[in-house]
């Protein structure tokens, strides 16, 4: 009995491992390979202070976050809907600008703790915020009875 749950475990371990590397052998042709190609070819190509001009504390909020560009917005519009598409470019712009400013004040030397810290503030501030907002403008006698 207990042969039979080891050769069986061995199986699936060999069958396991052999379907991962099949996996990251066609993840490395079928992905990395043309990924460092097109970046090589992005390199040769394509000047750095064309890139560059792009980075920096003085780069407007709409060139640098990629989360919200247009085509994403007008993608996600035509699948979601248009307001569901405006709520979701808000969530993205509050929680990417919140990462960004949690990073840089990691980055800047604050303690993990009190990063952590601030991340639950600013949270419960944003979440108690909407919640208030949504109770006392919604028009369903429900919601009202507290």
């Amino acid at each position: 009995m207990l042969q039979t749950i080891l050769d069986l475990l061995a199986r699936l371990l060999t069958s396991g491992f052999g379907n991962l590397a099949a996996y990251l052998a066609a993840h490395v042709l079928l992905c990395l390979l043309p990924a460092f190609y097109i970046a090589g070819a992005m390199t040769a190509l394509i000047p750095k202070e064309t890139v560059t001009r792009y980075l920096g504390r003085n780069t407007p909020k709409f060139i640098s976050d990629p989360e919200l560009s247009l085509q994403s917005i007008l993608i996600t519009a035509s699948i979601i809907g248009r307001l569901k598409a405006w709520v979701y470019v808000f969530w993205v712009s509050i929680f990417s600008t919140l990462a960004g400013l949690i990073y840089g004040a990691w980055v800047d030397g604050a303690s993990l703790g009190m990063v952590s810290l601030y991340l639950a503030g600013t949270l419960a501030f944003l979440f108690g915020a909407l919640y208030l907002v949504n109770r006392y403008t919604s028009t369903s006698p429900i919601s009202r009875q507290g």
